[in-house]
């Protein structure tokens, strides 16, 4: 990257609803894969590409410590639309909860990390 270029990526979220409750409770522990294998391992098993990494924020952060202007978003199914069995209940007992409660827990719990930083001119 030249001096002044922006890096823009995309890494799983390892604190995300998904991660957590899919990877650990349906993947993990309803089928059993957590007796044989990491939770990072199960995650894998379910995700795009052959090598499926998950970061933290904080993770991330100490990767790009050389660059400047380091913004993150979380984006992504989070909300009770992740949760299949509660989304229909919630969105019919209350649809506008339902609607702040997903945009809320995406905002804090997506599947994806953007990054976006840029190449300091040193």
């Amino acid at each position: 990257l030249r001096p002044g270029g922006i890096f823009q990526g995309m890494v799983y979220h390892r604190h995300s609803a998904r991660y957590w409750l899919i990877g650990g409770v349906q993947y993990g522990l309803l089928e059993g894969k957590l007796w044989r294998m990491t939770l990072a391992e199960v995650n894998q098993t379910f995700t795009d590409g052959a090598i499926a990494r998950h970061y933290t924020i904080s993770e991330m952060a100490n990767l790009l410590e050389d660059f400047t202007r380091v913004r993150c978003r979380i984006l992504q199914e989070a909300g009770s639309d992740a949760i299949p069995k509660i989304s229909p209940w919630l969105h019919r007992l209350n649809p506008r909860l339902a609607a702040r409660a997903d945009a809320w827990a995406n905002r804090h719990f997506g599947w994806f990390l953007f990054f976006e930083a840029e190449k300091p001119d040193r």
